[in-house]
């Protein structure tokens, strides 16, 4: 028996020596289980360019569109490129950076004002930067990116929806099919899939660009068994077992299998064909722009690479190598060996493009947090566009030339003669369904054409009572407790506070002068007069019944009688509850069938929406003019 076991022994001694692969069979996957540990250098590089390639690609459509300017709906249906989260409006996202997209509006076939977005002048100047650099200096290192990708693959063809979710992290453009593909028909083919899909097939094989980037960086040049190694580096506090460090050890000096080459010989069980898998993915990570991608973005990549089951969880093996971060709802692979206390060892000047973008994207979402748009934004509206226009105000006569520089003075009287009443709409339940939210939003941003509207949703059953008297008086007490905190509010809709009586008082005494005091009563009493109350409509099944002219008609009442603003509220599934029924102004019913909250809710929506349409039509606005009048 022992000289049996010697002879293959010396047998497969023999056979190494003609066959090397044959002693890599030998060796078995080990199970080696790393732990995660959060890297505070590399999850700052993850967190920085959350939302960049939205933006990007949002400026790559804006800027390739013919008049330099796109409606939202158009932006709209490339949603699918932007990688938004399902529950932020894409008109809200683009609104958060008024310093890249400036936004105007125009009307559409039947009239209604609809929100386009161009560049600003700084964006479109780093958009022409970033042509250059695509186009120009770059365009072939991107060409060569594209093809090694295309050599990784078992065939040298990828599906174009593949493509389409690595196109960003390549540094290809977005339409890298017009820019690249179409204009190298000797280099690339479209090919139809059995699943039906189209494919993108490389035509021509280059030896030049079959070397792997530990290969280029490594003496030798050649060699598919040569012992290379990757460069690793582990997080602050680690605490790498001695097990597991002497199984790195051993690991680092299998052969080293060049991603570019045939690797069907190699058994998936060894641990040489694993060193050829996480070979794989340190190229793909090099042929990136950022040395980074989204784990989910690799999943269709398994079938084309000849990738095993579960081929990702090499990330989690091999932490010394790969960084796996958890920021911005997803996990991203990071390329260890790529940075260097937070920043990338090897620059790409695209790279220094996307970073131009990333510090506009904070500093003009941290300016809107702080107002600046804001009142740049008020500073524009408040000024008459005409002289005719400015003749309407009956204030105008009492200005002098000091305060025609100041016209929010002016903007409460002259909001209240539009008869801009904001609308709330409150209603208490689960999340929507997408389809209803869908509808809802568009109708809010319709209507915020006319007159601000916020929509506001309470959860139902806050506190999870199994008795529905219960819930619906926890349910009430939120609805109260929001009620009450804008109960007191200004025009805008705004709470009022002491500080914004103040600054107002303060900028009264400024525009009166003695030989006209009446001014500062005439303010004063318009100014209080228009943040008296807030009008609260309950819609309940054992309300009255309206129609649409009533709808608008009690719309219309509650800025004339004085309220600062309109609240609709749509209860739970059990109603609504006491205090609120004490407290509502009004209790009204859409129909005499009993709806759906959420049918309800867009009924709503379309009443309000409708009502805004007509009075925009209408002479509305001047019997508002009137009133004002007899103050």
């Amino acid at each position: 028996m022992f000289n049996r076991s010697r002879d293959l022994i010396n047998l497969a001694s023999a056979a190494a020596c003609f066959h090397p692969f044959i002693h890599i069979q030998a060796r078995n996957l080990v199970n080696v289980k790393l732990k995660w540990v959060k890297d505070a250098a590399l999850d700052p590089v993850v967190s920085g360019s959350i939302h960049l390639k939205a933006t990007c690609t949002l400026i790559s459509l804006i800027a390739s569109a013919s008049n330099l300017s796109l409606p939202i709906h158009r932006l709209s249906r490339h949603r699918r490129h932007l990688n938004l989260p399902s529950d932020l409006k894409l008109s809200t996202f683009i609104r958060r950076y008024p310093n890249i997209f400036h936004e105007f509006h125009l009307p559409d076939s039947s009239g209604t004002p609809v929100p386009w977005y161009r560049l600003s002048p700084e964006a479109s100047d780093v958009r022409s930067q970033e042509l250059r650099v695509v186009c120009e200096d770059c365009y072939v290192d991107i060409l060569n990116r594209l093809r090694k990708l295309l050599m990784l693959t078992r065939e040298r063809l990828l599906p174009l929806q593949t493509i389409d979710q690595l196109w960003w992290d390549l540094g290809l453009p977005l339409d890298f099919e017009d820019k690249f593909i179409r204009k190298h028909p000797d280099l690339f083919s479209y090919v139809r899939l059995p699943d039906d899909r189209v494919g993108l097939k490389l035509l021509a094989w280059d030896d030049r660009l079959a070397l792997s980037n530990l290969e280029s960086r490594s003496s030798i040049s050649s060699g598919n068994n040569e012992p290379l190694s990757f460069p690793i580096g582990f997080t602050r506090g680690f605490g790498l077992k001695r097990k597991c460090m002497e199984w790195l050890h051993e690991w680092q000096k299998l052969p080293y299998t060049s991603p570019y080459a045939d690797a069907s010989h190699l058994d998936p069980r060894t641990d040489v064909a694993e060193k050829r898998l996480v070979g794989v993915f340190h190229e793909l990570l090099h042929l990136t722009i950022h040395k980074k991608i989204e784990r989910k973005n690799l999943s269709n990549l398994r079938a084309p690479l000849a990738m095993p089951q579960k081929f990702t969880k090499a990330f989690e093996r091999h932490p010394e190598i790969f960084y796996i971060s958890k920021k911005g709802a997803t996990q991203t692979v990071v390329l260890r060996e790529g940075y260097e206390r937070g920043q990338l060892v090897e620059k790409h000047p695209l790279a220094d493009i996307r970073d131009k973008y990333a510090s506009m994207m904070k500093s003009g979402f941290l300016d809107r947090s702080r107002g600046v748009y804001k009142r740049e934004r008020k500073g524009c509206e408040f000024e008459f566009e005409s002289e005719s226009e400015a003749g309407c105000n009956e204030l105008s006569e009492y200005e002098s030339d000091e305060t025609a520089t100041q016209p929010a003075a002016q903007s409460l009287a002259f909001e209240y003669a539009k008869g801009a009443l904001p609308i709330r709409i409150l209603t208490v339940g689960k999340k929507r369904s997408a389809g209803i939210q869908l509808v809802v939003d568009e109708y809010t941003e319709k209507l915020k054409h006319y007159c601000p509207v916020q929509d506001v949703r309470i959860k139902s059953n806050p506190k999870n009572a199994r008795d529905s008297m219960v819930q619906i008086e926890h349910e009430d007490m939120a609805v109260m407790g929001l009620i009450k905190s804008n109960e007191w509010v200004d025009l805008c809709g705004e709470p009022l506070s002491g500080c914004t009586l103040i600054a107002f008082l303060l900028v009264i005494y400024q525009r009166s002068c003695p030989k006209c005091g009446i001014v500062l009563m005439r303010e004063f009493v318009s100014y209080f007069f228009l943040i008296m109350w807030m009008q609260i409509v309950m819609l309940d099944e054992r309300g009255r019944d309206v129609s649409s002219e009533q709808m608008a008609s009690l719309i219309a009442d509650a800025g004339n009688t004085g309220a600062s603003s309109i609240l609709f509220c749509v209860g739970g599934p059990y109603g609504h509850g006491r205090q609120l029924r004490e407290r509502a102004d009004v209790s009204i019913r859409l129909s005499s069938l009993v709806l759906n909250h959420e049918i309800a809710l867009v009924v709503l929506a379309e009443q309000l929406y409708r009502r805004e349409t007509y009075q925009s039509n209408s002479i509305v606005s001047r019997a508002c003019l009137d009133g004002f009048d007899s103050l």
